[in-house]
């Protein structure tokens, strides 16, 4: 993560002299090094520490006369001027090579540095929500209060505690870190009760969200706060990758491109990759518009956040993605900066699990707010001369239901039973209209989603072990077409007559998360995952005993679905920029105490 990146560096600040500094102690050459994103590497200039005017380059050799050479001591700084690369078809990364002329050399610090004086002072705010984390939380704002210490003369931090069991330990209570004691409300709720309280704050200038489980690093923190310093459209957002807290060299989420007028149709930035590779660095650096970074690290300016409105209050789950596509429609860019980063658990780490209702449920009302807000920015810019965004909406919500069957289906084929149950209560939810949503209890819903989830996944077990009598499979590959075809048919065998005692099915075993599909799952077969963490079993077993009452609710809401989505989708394309406002969200917030 030490490389500079043209693209998103120059367009996030516009600035395009930068220079190299490095603090050296021995004789060496620094090499300061080009690679564009087809992995062509070039030397653009070089620079000598500890050689004085008698150190020559040839090729081949070097010349160091007696007289100046440094003994191993003596410390040096070197700066090297250069431009980014602004042009898309050559840009890449920067970085630097130090080859000892002789002896011993040590780098002491490394900077890259922009040519320009900043554009503005800053005073941010950072806002943690939180729930039963205390002693991730604890290191975190002992850390992060370190760095800003360091970074700014004025900063301020406001932890959100949505399980009202947080404290800040003594060492580190001063004003800038206030806690704010709520009921669970769930992300949303407490990244945008933070949102606010910031927005109100006359000396803030920007604005910073910051996962509570996450690992930062001070280089990051630094980073983006000298980015807000030299932003060039304060209207836009900055963000950073999702590094895998597994495997520390891994790129886990470098951002994406969401659909505004699809449901869930996304396109990732790049697949998880490991960055001590070339092949790695060299996809971070290719080209993608993106309009989504996960709220694990993500700020802009309080003008941007004004401008952008509150989050959607929809408890859990893309909250983050709604915000970055609002953004995108209304004009505004999301920056993912390569070289910001946290460390987190990956998505990939563990199965949707409840998260299955807030998934299908909030993306349902994103795509209802999102598709007539695109259509109207289109015929405002003069890409179309008219249209009809409510009709394309309700036509669009339709053709939604395929994914909809299609979703339920991989659930109860991969025996998760429990979210299947749920994504038939979230589409409910969703037909239920915005009526009852605002004056819903966030926390009530979430117990009842709770609730069910635990009735129908009740096959789930944590093992440390293979069970009992039991052996691995690995998962299966080949099968005719005549097989694949009952597999779909039946739902993995779920509709047909059961064919084998439990203790005798086969227990398939996969090597993580992402790896799960129902044709690697042969009929009737129970299956596991591997826990990145711990090497622990995730153990789904096979049981059609639940599937008939969950199918016939699923029946039951996708009929209803078909008959009524095109009618309350428009209700909540109506609601949208109301559930979005601080008027809305002032009367909001007095209920979360």
């Amino acid at each position: 993560m030490s490389s500079l990146y043209d693209r998103e560096v120059f367009g996030a600040t516009r600035e395009e002299h930068f220079r190299l500094r490095l603090q050296i102690k021995g004789s060496a050459e620094i090499a300061l090094l080009h690679t564009d994103h087809t992995g062509h590497r070039r030397v653009v200039a070089t620079a000598h520490s500890g050689g004085g005017k008698d150190v020559y380059r040839y090729p081949g050799n070097y010349l160091i006369s007696d007289a100046t050479v440094d003994p191993y001591r003596d410390e040096h700084e070197v700066t090297i001027p250069f431009n980014l690369v602004t042009a898309d078809s050559g840009a890449g990364r920067w970085s630097f090579m130090v080859t000892p002329l002789f002896g011993a050399v040590e780098v002491l610090a490394a900077e890259w540095e922009i040519g320009a004086a900043p554009l503005r002072e800053i005073c941010p705010a950072f806002v943690i929500c939180t729930f039963n984390r205390v002693a991730q939380l604890q290191a975190n704002l002992a850390t992060l209060s370190g760095i800003l210490d360091a970074e700014t003369s004025d900063w301020r931090v406001i932890v959100v505690d949505n399980a009202r069991t947080f404290t800040v330990q003594a060492s580190l209570a001063t004003d800038r870190i206030q806690v704010i004691a709520q009921k669970n409300v769930g992300g949303a709720g407490g990244f945008g009760r933070g949102i606010h309280i910031a927005l109100d704050t006359d000396a803030t200038s920007h604005i910073v969200l910051l996962d509570d489980d996450a690992d930062i690093d001070a280089v990051s923190i630094a980073r983006m706060l000298n980015i807000f310093r030299f932003q060039a459209q304060e209207e836009d957002f900055i963000g950073g990758v999702q590094m895998d807290v597994y495997d520390p060299l891994k790129l886990a989420d470098a951002s994406a491109y969401w659909r505004a007028d699809r449901f869930e149709t996304v396109e990732a930035r790049m697949p998880p990759s490991r960055l001590d590779s070339p092949e790695g660095k060299n996809a971070l650096a290719r080209n993608m518009y993106t309009n989504f970074n996960g709220w694990w690290l993500f700020g802009g300016s309080k003008t941007a956040f004004l401008r952008n409105g509150m989050p959607l209050p929809i408890f859990v789950h893309l909250d983050d993605v709604d915000y970055g596509v609002r953004a995108d429609i209304a004009g505004r860019r999301t920056w993912t900066v390569p070289g910001i980063a946290v460390w987190h658990e990956p998505y990939y780490a563990k199965v949707e699990g409840w998260f299955a209702f807030y998934n299908i449920r909030n993306e349902l009302i994103r795509l209802s707010g999102h598709l007539p807000r695109m259509i109207g920015s289109m015929i405002d810019e003069g890409y179309i001369k008219k249209a009809k965004p409510q009709r394309a909406l309700s036509k669009r919500l339709k053709r939604v239901e395929k994914q909809l069957q299609a979703r339920f289906r991989n659930f109860i084929s991969t025996n998760q039973y429990g979210s299947a149950y749920l994504l038939s209560m979230a589409v409910e939810r969703f037909l239920d209209g915005p009526a009852p949503f605002r004056t819903e209890d966030f926390d009530a819903v979430h117990q009842q989603v709770m609730a069910q989830y635990k009735r129908f996944n009740q096959n789930y077990r944590k093992l440390d072990r293979l069970p009992v009598g039991r052996m691995a499979a690995t998962p299966s590959t080949a099968a005719s077409k005549i097989y694949r075809f009952v597999q779909r048919r039946t739902f993995n065998g779920h509709k047909l007559p059961q064919l084998k005692s439990s203790p005798f099915r086969r227990l398939v075993v996969f090597p993580e998360r992402m790896d799960i599909s129902w044709t690697g799952i042969p009929l009737q077969s129970d299956f596991a995952y591997t826990d990145p963490d711990n090497g622990s079993l995730h153990y789904f077993g096979f049981n059609p005993d639940v599937y008939g009452e969950i199918s016939e609710h699923f029946n039951k809401v996708i009929k209803r679905y078909i008959r009524e989505c095109g009618r309350v989708g428009p209700q909540w394309a109506d609601a949208y920029d109301d559930i979005i406002s601080r008027e809305y969200w002032n009367k909001l917030i007095a209920s979360f105490d």
